[in-house]
């Protein structure tokens, strides 16, 4: 318990911070100059970072992680804005305040101080391609990840490194489909995908700070979702078939350069995935956004999973019946993190919640009947800590009696 409550002090203290930076827009990325679309040859790894011992380097047996050759556990922290803070600083961009660099440092001491051995961070340029076709900036992408992990040494913090592969980005580069950069392997956007995944793994297979490689974030959300049309917000969607494809393929693209460390997906989910799916590959009948029982919800993301190391998924608390499946019997069963720890270790692999957290919600008229349901819920973290409080202990607590790895 005591763990719990130095975590929620952490996490109420950078809420403010992280909000902010969630809201940040990223800046549109300029015309590539004439030439840019070549990518430069993959880099070699620093010639400083030896190869590490098996032991140092966080792993796997059946669904227990393993670290320094002990089994490994912890709630882990979610810093996802740490190499943007320092890659505002290299380019001078603003966003993350005067002194991102000193935010980042500050936010890693307070880290180390609470005793948080793993953060998860975006180790990619949100939005933009400039920063990796063009040398000179590409030179400097690269400076500031040094960075980032060379923060991490210093505080003895490993990173779970989201990869960004799902980043719609480079389809908008190329002018091609979205759904081409997931599923076609001879199209351009999936090429630069590739270029990009090989340049990052391959400068830092021999960094023991690398706990995990992570695919990317969050893109089974988007499985499914155009319809028959398989067009949402202007992007053609990939199929759920084409995004458990595209996890294994980028999984053995890693493993091949880097194979001592982990795969995770950084997936969530909607519990009508595999409606939506039946819907949109099996031409099914009933309504895409039908709600699944918890036999096919479940089979649909343990699907895609299966592809990777680390059974990974995301889980917000929004209040009372935001979590269900609608069983045979018309009942619903409310989703827990147990019955997710029974799946991943059915297919022997560890759980890892990339991001878990509860979400504020506004007093207004259009959420009456949340409200009625939770009269105790909270609005936001900077302006109702009081309740917020207890509604994030209630998740932890819920999180390390289900036995969570990670």
């Amino acid at each position: 318990m005591r763990r719990l409550l130095i975590f929620l002090a952490c996490l109420l203290a950078a809420a403010v911070t992280l909000a902010a930076s969630c809201r940040r827009a990223p800046e549109p990325a300029p015309a590539p100059t004439s030439g840019s679309t070549a990518v430069p040859p993959t880099p070699a790894p620093p010639p400083s970072a030896p190869v590490p011992r098996p032991d140092s380097v966080l792993s796997r047996l059946g669904s227990t992680f393993y670290l320094h050759g002990a089994p490994f556990t912890e709630i882990s922290f979610n810093k996802f804005d740490l190499f943007w803070q320092i890659l505002d600083a290299e380019f001078n961009r603003p966003g993350h305040g005067p002194d991102p660099l000193a935010e980042a440092e500050r936010s890693l001491s307070v880290l180390q101080a609470h005793g948080f051995q793993t953060i998860r961070a975006f180790f990619h340029d949100f939005g933009r391609v400039d920063t990796f076709l063009e040398p000179d900036k590409r030179e400097r992408l690269f400076a500031a990840m040094d960075r980032t992990l060379d923060l991490c040494d210093r505080h003895g913090i490993r990173v779970v490194a989201s990869l960004g592969l799902g980043d719609p980005k480079w389809s908008r580069h190329t002018g091609e489909p979205y759904s081409a950069q997931i599923a076609r392997y001879d199209s351009r956007a999936r090429q630069l995908t590739e270029d990009y995944a090989r340049a990052v793994v391959t400068r830092y297979r021999n960094r023991p700070t690398i706990a995990m490689w992570q695919i990317c974030n969050e893109l089974l959300l988007k499985a499914d979702i155009g319809g028959r049309e398989r067009v949402w917000s202007n992007l053609a969607i990939p199929t759920l078939t084409e995004i458990a494809r595209f996890h294994a393929e980028m999984a053995i693209l890693i493993h091949g350069i880097s194979p001592r460390h982990l795969v995770t997906s950084g997936d969530s989910y909607r519990n009508s995935l595999w409606h939506q799916n039946q819907f949109v590959e099996h031409g099914a009948k009933e309504s895409m956004w039908t709600i699944d029982s918890w036999a096919q919800l479940s089979s649909a993301v343990a699907r895609v999973q299966s592809t990777v190391d680390v059974f990974g998924i995301h889980a917000y608390e929004a209040g009372a019946d935001s979590k269900y499946t609608v069983e045979q019997d018309g009942s619903r069963r409310p989703i827990d993190y147990a019955a997710w720890v029974a799946v991943a270790a059915a297919q022997r692999q560890p759980l890892y919640i990339g991001e878990l957290g509860a979400l504020p919600r506004a007093r207004d008229p259009k959420n009456a009947e949340f409200w009625n349901k939770n009269p105790d819920w909270f609005t936001s973290y900077a302006e109702d800590r009081e309740k917020a409080l207890p509604i994030v202990a209630a998740t932890l607590e819920k999180v390390v009696s289900a036995r969570v790895p990670l």
